[in-house]
């Protein structure tokens, strides 16, 4: 399958940060990935040597990591990906639910959604890996009615990523077709495209996932907020819980859900992809407004 390139209509576009120019992004997701076990490892890099990435200076991860996430100028990729700069990075966009007092029209706007408790047995699921991502590889699944799974495996793997979902819906009937599912490749990071989406789960999830569509690009809430604004201040487990049981990973934006203290707090699909998706989004917004 040929690798996914996420377009844009208009690289200024304050009100459109997900959009982004026709290019390949993925290659320099690995790279990212090894500059944040460095940066972890020295908290600086202060020399091409402590990247631990031969031949690559800081100043050519900076590069990267613009590039990566289509910035117009080159900005410091160690302010987005040092995890102890996160809580102040991220403490400026936290969410207010009761100033957004959004309306379900204007949050559920990119989606048509199907809620519902169970797939009937014998449900056909077809399934395929999307390449070429922003946060590399995903595992997409879709009934007929829509997408009803998206995971990024370049953390846990394709395999086992694939057998969460077998687990969680084991009376449906799983098939590997990429092309069944390589329309949502183009979709999944385009702003503008109207994607169905087939959410599986108790209605507490739906709830829990509904409040996840009202949080907006580049900003965050924490798990206690969350609980409180969904009407279960006493039940931050659970709302964990049901973040965790998210099927559609980045649409449905559980991962900016965040710890009380700032700190990342889980990720299904991988902690450090988690952590990419924060430090994509906050350097859209500082540096495209």
């Amino acid at each position: 399958m040929n690798n996914l390139l996420v377009t844009s209509h208009n690289l200024n576009r304050a009100k459109d940060p997900m959009a982004m120019t026709p290019q390949p992004i993925s290659a320099h997701y690995n790279k990212l990935i090894a500059a944040i076990k460095a940066i972890d490892q020295t908290m600086a890099l202060s020399s091409p040597q402590s990247s631990g990435l031969s031949a690559i200076s800081v100043s050519e991860l900076d590069r990267i990591f613009s590039r990566w996430a289509n910035l117009p100028l080159q900005v410091d990729c160690q302010h987005y990906l040092t995890l102890d700069r996160l809580p102040a990075l991220i403490s400026k966009r936290v969410v207010d639910f009761e100033q957004m007092k959004l309306s379900p029209q204007e949050y559920r706007s990119r989606f048509d959604i199907l809620w519902e408790g169970a797939f009937p047995d014998h449900t056909k699921i077809n399934y395929g890996k999307i390449s070429g991502g922003p946060f590399g590889d995903m595992l997409a699944l879709a009934t007929d009615k829509g997408l009803c799974g998206l995971a990024f495996i370049s953390e846990r793997g394709a395999a086992v990523s694939l057998d969460d979902f077998k687990n969680r819906w084991s009376g449906a009937n799983f098939h590997e077709d990429k092309n069944a599912v390589s329309q949502w490749g183009h979709q999944i990071f385009e702003p503008s495209a109207r994607i169905p989406l087939h959410m599986i789960g108790t209605t507490f999830q739906h709830s829990v996932w509904e409040h996840l569509l009202q949080l907006p690009f580049g900003h965050v809430t924490t798990y206690s907020d969350l609980a409180r604004h969904a009407g279960v201040p006493s039940s931050q487990r659970a709302i964990g819980s049901a973040i965790g049981r998210n099927p559609v990973s980045w649409l449905i934006p559980c991962h900016r859900v965040l710890s009380k203290s700032g700190g990342l707090g889980g990720y299904r699909w991988g902690t450090v992809t988690k952590r990419l998706m924060l430090a994509w989004e906050a350097a859209q917004i500082d540096t495209l407004g």
